[in-house]
């Protein structure tokens, strides 16, 4: 029987299945602490590893490791193991909006260390490198500003607060803002040095009301921890505190 050898210009790979594409790793992964949680907060890949454009990322795991403050050393390894899970369609502990995770760890507690890593799966479960491990010191966090207290002027809202001992280790304050008095719905509009105990909020509008607190700031391995809030101060803008225009 006479055999048929079939030859052609070059050759052709098979495509390759959308199982061996890796997402791409989470850049930097940052951290801020507040006395019952540590917020972290990541970008959402926008390329797998093999430069291709994302379209099946399906999540996030967390890893996390523990250690008490004062048995850290140097050159010690610590085993991450994963901590959370956050699926992009149902997220819990965590938001997703304009590309960016923001996640909130409330299984924290004084006298702890902890190293957080995070890396991205898709929907066939291929997972990508873990991060750069980003490293919280959850010591005790600082005392509340106090003596809080707010007026109006031509520049805006001015805040006014008393200075936190030097052997406090604060750092800075952080001033947040809400439409309530709800602490957990104010947002940050700015920050002072510890010298500076006033801040004034020029991004406001005649005739309307808003809710303020302000908060310590001490910085521990380059990463922040927030006091709880001080009272909460209210102030309403009027027309007439307002700059005439010219």
């Amino acid at each position: 029987m006479a055999s048929v050898l079939l030859v052609g210009c070059g050759f052709k790979t098979n495509p390759r299945p959308a199982s061996a594409t890796i997402p791409g790793e989470v850049g930097l992964v940052s951290a801020r602490a507040y006395p019952n949680r540590v917020v972290l907060t990541w970008d959402v890949p926008s390329a797998n590893m093999d430069s291709s454009p994302v379209k099946d990322l399906s999540g996030f795991k967390v890893y996390r490791s523990t250690q008490q403050v004062g048995e850290e050393c140097e050159n010690c390894e610590h085993t991450e193991n994963v901590y959370a899970n956050v699926d992009i369609q149902h997220p819990v502990s965590a938001m997703i909006s304009a590309g960016q995770v923001v996640y909130d760890d409330k299984g924290v507690k004084p006298g702890q260390i902890y190293h957080y890593s995070v890396t991205s799966y898709n929907l066939r479960g291929r997972e990508s490198p873990r991060s750069q491990p980003v490293t919280v010191v959850f010591d005790e966090p600082p005392s509340a500003p106090t003596g809080v207290h707010s007026s109006c002027d031509a520049r805006g809202i001015v805040l006014r607060w008393e200075q936190a001992d030097r052997l406090s280790d604060v750092r800075s304050y952080r001033i947040y803002r809400g439409t309530t008095s709800a602490v957990d719905d104010m947002k940050p509009v700015g920050h002072t040095r510890w010298a500076e105990t006033y801040f004034v909020d020029r991004d406001v509008e005649k005739g309307k009301t808003y809710f303020y607190t302000v908060r310590s700031v001490k910085i521990n391995r380059g990463i922040s921890l927030e006091s709880p809030p001080s009272a909460a101060v209210k102030e309403t803008m009027l027309a007439t505190d307002l700059e005439p225009s010219e």
